[in-house]
Order: structure tokens, then sequence, then C-alpha cells
């Protein structure tokens, strides 16, 4: 993958997860979110990691790409793991890959809705499943997280949730059982908000 995109090999992952639809975040909490993460993946060499549509916290991190990450001496890699059946567009663009005739053709795609591809990513992976549900698609992401960790050799990867719910939640504990670390931040909403909660009625 390194090879065909050209990439520079990682130190570290870091896996953004939560809410598939817009959801309040004050302006100034998102602001230091998106400079943060532009500003880790920067400085330690990083590969951000989201579900790749323009929706939700995954809307935020292409966000973060636009505002802060094209204009440094280095470039931000944001890769999107997306499953291909659940994308706007998905048969057009599914024809365009199997065509071998349109071999290394672009595909011009359009942002239509929120499960439209997010256009600021740099990098997609359309996992091709007719036969999972939501759950085994959770199940293929980790795996193929792992995968990403093992061929490029990565000693530390980090999941950061904001706002989500119930598959977010799974997410976390994927990562967890995966031995990774995961950042809950406060005051955005849903099942974070139920985590940090719960960490502080433990302290």
């Amino acid at each position: 993958m390194r090879r065909k995109w050209g990439l520079k090999r990682p130190c570290l992952l870091m896996m953004v997860t939560g809410g598939a639809v817009d959801f309040p975040f004050l302006d100034y909490m998102k602001d230091s979110f998106k400079k943060g993460l532009i500003k880790t993946s920067l400085s330690t060499n990083a590969w951000i990691i989201s579900g790749g549509l323009h929706a939700g916290v995954m809307k935020y991190v292409g966000e973060a790409v636009r505002d802060y990450g094209t204009d440094t001496p280095r470039n931000v890699v944001a890769i999107g793991i997306s499953t291909l059946r659940n994308l706007a567009h998905h048969k057009e663009l599914k024809e365009h890959i199997e065509d071998s005739n349109k071999s290394g053709v672009p595909f011009e795609y359009q942002v239509t809705n929120k499960c439209s591809l997010d256009p600021h990513h740099t990098h997609f992976i359309l996992i091709d499943n007719c036969e999972t549900d939501v759950e085994g698609d959770n199940e293929l992401r980790a795996k193929l997280l792992n995968v990403l960790c093992e061929e490029n050799r990565v000693n530390f990867s980090v999941c950061i949730l904001l706002n989500g719910g119930k598959n977010s939640l799974e997410t976390a504990r994927r990562s967890l059982q995966m031995g990774m670390p995961v950042i809950v931040l406060r005051e955005t909403g849903r099942i974070a908000q139920d985590l940090v909660l719960a960490l502080d009625s433990e302290r």
C-alpha cells in the first residue's frame, strides 16, 4: 500500500470514530480538535484513519485536513475505510473499479449526501463485502487496522472517540482488546459523554 500510494511509513495510527451524523460541537472545541489532530499527525508522522464519509466525525476529520493540512511542508495522510455497498453512487464506482479498461483512470465522484465519500480525505480503502452486517463491517475494519499496524511496523496506535452510539462503543471495545488506548472527548455527547461520566464517577 505504501508503495502504491508513495507514502512514508507511519510512526503512529490515529483512528477517529464516533457519530455518523452532525452533532452539536462547540466552535472552540471543534477548532481545537481539528488543529490538534493535524498538529499531531504532522509532528509524529501519523496516519489518520476514519470511516471516510462526508458526515459527522468523519466530516470533521476532512475539515481538519482542508483547514490545517493543505499548506504544510509535509502531506497529511487521512485514510477513509468505508464499506462500498453503503456509499452513495456505489454501483457506478464499483463498475468503474471492475472495468479493466479504466485502470488508472480517475473516477469523477460527486458529493451528494451524508453517504458520500468525504472529499478532503487523501486516500480510501473500500471494503466490498455483501455478506456482512454492521457488526461484521466493524470486525473487518478492526482486522484491517491490525494489518496496517503489522505491515507498517507501527508500535503505537490510538482510538479517538467523539459522540457516537452502539457501533462506536463496539469500535472502542475492539480497540482496547487490541491494546490500543482510547481517548474520549468530553462534551461531544451520546456514548462519549456517557463514558466520561462513568469514568468520573469511579474517581
